[in-house]
């Protein structure tokens, strides 16, 4: 292994508790509930255009209507406020982000100004440099590979060389996708099953539910 590439979203930030918690006080407005696995891997970690288009499918085919014109706008504006006044990082990223030599990027679905934000609230932005990377940026967002491939060549790596951080089954697959190293991580507030099966089951080598236990493993 010669660098490194974290997910950022339930990863380095502890949002994906935060997007919950929207989806949940939203998602009653408009009659739709999900199943918990099923929702994870149809939701979480895909890029921002296709998670709402998703879900403006199950809307259509639940009610036969597409979703409320402002429902999409509503929701943002909500996790865009829970994100300037609740975020914070994940227990140890700063310190496990301060001890780690390697090369290091952020390969996130989320849009490449809202990860500047959050990195920088967090103060973890300058563990990256110019290493952070959207789906945004690419042909096809995760569960492809494209996004880990496009930050492979930007740090200057092969895929090979490079280990995936990933808290979602469809980051897990877009890891094994590009051919690199996967790496489960159950840390965030959102995880309440740390031993991260569904990643595992989905192609993650190991699973890790705190920083100190990554880093020990990556210095293994």
């Amino acid at each position: 292994m010669k660098a490194i590439i974290f997910d950022m979203d339930g990863v380095l930030v502890d949002s994906e508790i935060l997007y919950r918690k929207g989806e949940e006080h939203y998602f009653s407005k408009i009659g739709m509930t999900y199943d918990p696995l099923v929702f994870r891997q149809r939701f979480m970690g895909v890029p921002h255009e296709t998670y709402f288009e998703r879900l403006n499918e199950d809307h259509q085919s639940a009610f036969g209507r597409p979703l409320p014109e402002d429902f999409e706008a509503s929701l943002n504006a909500y996790w865009q406020s829970l994100m300037a006044s609740e975020l914070q990082a994940i227990d140890g990223a700063a310190e496990c982000l301060g001890r780690l030599a390697l090369p290091k990027a952020v390969a996130s679905s989320t849009a490449l100004d809202f990860i500047r934000q959050r990195l920088a609230k967090t103060r973890l932005i300058d563990y990256f440099g110019p290493h952070l990377y959207s789906a945004d940026q690419v042909a096809n967002g995760k569960p492809h590979p494209d996004l880990f491939l496009f930050a492979a060549e930007k740090i200057g790596f092969a895929p090979a060389d490079c280990t995936v951080v990933e808290d979602s089954e469809n980051g897990v697959i877009a890891g094994v996708r590009a051919g690199m190293r996967v790496i489960g991580f159950t840390g965030g507030g959102h995880y309440e099953d740390k031993a991260g099966q569904a990643l595992l089951d989905r192609g993650a080598e190991r699973c890790v539910s705190t920083f100190d236990d990554l880093r020990d493993l990556l210095a293994s």
